[in-house]
C-alpha cells in the first residue's frame, strides 16, 4: 500500500515469532552506563554520553557513538536516543533464549511506551526472522512492527521469515527428514551400507 505515493508501509502483527514482551524483570534492574564522556543537565533531566557508549539494564543493551537519556520527575529514564554506525538495541523476552536485536543509524526508544523507532538502514532480527527498512517502529507492548522505505529512496522493505524446526515424530525423526533407501541402514548416507 502506498501512502502519498512515497512511502510503502508494511504492518507485521506478531510475524516475528518470539517478539513478545520484554523480560518482566528488566525494569527492576539497575542501569549501567559506560562512555568516553558524559554530561548531566539536572535541571532539564538530560544526560549526554559520547564515545563507544554502552547502556545496560537487565537484558536490555543499547550502544551508540552518542546516547542521550531523558529522565522523568521520578528520575526514571523515559526516553533514550542513540546515534551510531550503527546504534544497536537488544533485549531478551520472557520465555526466549535468543534476544531481539535491532540496529540503525539512529534510534529513539520511548521507554515507558515500549516503542522503538529505528531510522536509516534499520533492521530487527529475532529467532532467524529479519525485517529491514529505512524506518522501523517496533512496539514491544502490543507486539507490532511497522516498516517503511524512505520518502525519496529506492530501497524497499525486506522481510525474511525462517520456518520453525518441526518436532520429532513418534519414531524420533524430524518431520520432513528423508527416509533411508530400502536395504540401507538408517544412519547410512548415499553410497554407504549398500552392496557394491
Amino acid at each position: 500500500m502506498t501512502h502519498k505515493g512515497t512511502e510503502l508501509f508494511l504492518i507485521l502483527l506478531a510475524t516475528l515469532p518470539g517478539a513478545a514482551l520484554a523480560l518482566s524483570t528488566d525494569r527492576d534492574q539497575p542501569v549501567h552506563i559506560e562512555a568516553d564522556r558524559g554530561e548531566l543537565d539536572d535541571v532539564k533531566g538530560v544526560t549526554i554520553y559520547e564515545g563507544r557508549v554502552v547502556v545496560t539494564q537487565g537484558s536490555i543493551k543499547i550502544t551508540g557513538d552518542r546516547v542521550v537519556l531523558y529522565y522523568d520527575d521520578q528520575r526514571d529514564i523515559s526516553r533514550a536516543e542513540a546515534v551510531g554506525k550503527p546504534a544497536t538495541y537488544q533485549q531478551l523476552s520472557d520465555g526466549e533464549t535468543e534476544p531481539l536485536k535491532a540496529r540503525a543509524l539512529r534510534m529513539d526508544y520511548q521507554v515507558k511506551d515500549g516503542v522503538i523507532d529505528l531510522y536509516d538502514d534499520a533492521s530487527v532480527v529475532q529467532t532467524g526472522n529479519s525485517l529491514f527498512g529505512s524506518r522501523i517502529t517496533y512496539d514491544t507492548v502490543n507486539e507490532r512492527v511497522k516498516a517503511s522505505r524512505s520518502g525519496s529512496g529506492e530501497d524497499r522493505v525486506r522481510v525474511i521469515l525462517t520456518p520453525k524446526a518441526k518436532d520429532g515424530g513418534k519414531d524420533g525423526k524430524k518431520d520432513g527428514a528423508p527416509e533411508p533407501a530400502k536395504g540401507q541402514p538408517a544412519n547410512a548416507g548415499p553410497g554407504k551400507g549398500a552392496a557394491r
